[in-house]
């Protein structure tokens, strides 16, 4: 998912929050000169309300063949055991491409909307800040996916290893999917909010009609 739409081009309107699906090609540098095979990132989402870019590496290792190793403060990706590209982990637990260039003169074969239904991969599930699930939806009250979203709040008592302090968690009231996001202020739950109304709004081609807030608390 990305919020640079520079990255993008032969563009339309679509609709929000996510406005564009396409391709991004990237044109890695090792040691300062560039390879002579590029990455291409397919099925990028442009979503405006984001304020970092993303990356799925469930969807890159599953459907991509790519290895994908992490360590402490790294990111290795590789393929037919070639290194494609690394990205350094920062202190905040975002992770940036190495020496990579982006340049939209890359950029190639954008497609706009189309009947293709979006992959089932949550695709703001990265490096363990969000977690998804589908729960069996017995006893859900509402009559169709989106028509009610569940949202709860929880505070930690005790931060966690990797500085997390909060939970929100977002449950459609009729298949049970879950998503909970975990943050490390509780200024981050709108964009976890837009972030989860783009995703599932995609997935099922639906808009979410109502939100219930239970008013978490500590957990």
């Amino acid at each position: 998912m990305t919020h640079c739409v520079h990255l993008l081009q032969n563009t339309r309107p679509h609709k929000a929050p996510i406005k564009l699906v396409g391709e991004i090609v990237l044109r890695p540098l090792i040691h300062g000169h560039a390879r002579s095979r590029s990455v291409i990132l397919s099925n990028v989402l442009y979503v405006p309300a984001l304020s970092h870019n993303l990356i799925s590496t469930t969807y890159l290792s599953v459907h991509h063949d790519y290895t994908v190793l992490m360590k402490e403060n790294y990111i290795l990706f590789k393929r037919n055991g070639e290194v494609y590209f690394v990205a350094d982990i920062s202190e905040q637990g975002q992770a940036f491409v190495r020496e990579t260039v982006m340049d939209k003169e890359l950029v190639t074969g954008v497609r706009l909307a189309s009947a293709r239904k979006p992959d089932p991969i949550c695709e703001p599930c990265l490096f363990g800040k969000l977690n998804a699930g589908l729960f069996p939806s017995t006893g859900h009250r509402s009559g169709a996916p989106l028509d009610l979203i569940h949202s709860d709040l929880k505070s930690y008592s005790v931060p966690t290893r990797e500085g997390w302090k909060h939970r929100v968690t977002f449950v459609d009231d009729h298949t049970g999917f879950k998503v909970a996001y975990h943050m490390k202020n509780k200024s981050e739950t709108f964009a976890a909010l837009k972030m989860f109304q783009a995703y599932a709004e995609t997935h099922w081609g639906l808009k979410i009609k109502a939100f219930q807030d239970d008013k978490g608390g500590e957990c």
